[in-house]
Order: structure tokens, then sequence, then C-alpha cells
């Protein structure tokens, strides 16, 4: 899942001065692929863990930490 373009996530990250690759989308928050995430060349990857485990959080971190 992703921030698209109309969410409170989405403003947020206007706020504070970041381009959001998604932010085109017109789904708060759709679902997108890994190879989308990548196409897209993003700078940073935000990710948000709302399970609350650190195990989720650093399945998802190493996960992505495989792409430069």
């Amino acid at each position: 899942m992703t921030v698209g373009g109309p969410s409170f996530l989405g403003d947020a990250f206007k706020l504070i001065g970041y381009s959001n690759v998604f932010s085109n989308l017109t789904q708060a928050y759709p679902k997108v692929s890994r190879e989308s995430v990548l196409t897209a060349n993003p700078e940073y990857i935000f990710i948000m863990d709302l399970h609350g485990s650190e195990t989720h959080f650093d399945k998802a971190r190493n996960q992505w930490r495989k792409f430069k």
C-alpha cells in the first residue's frame, strides 16, 4: 500500500517538503506493486507498521534494503 494524492499523509508530505511519486493516484491509499515503486524510483521509502511489532517493521525494511 502507498500514499496517493488525496490523503492525510499526502498532505503531510507536502507540508514537510517531500514530493510523493504516487501523488497522481486518485485513491488515498492504493495498493501498488513493488515493481511500480522501483519504476517510480523514489529517493526515500517510508515504512509504517500498523501492527506495532518490530518484527513486521524489520521484515519490511529488510525487503526494501535489497534495492538501492
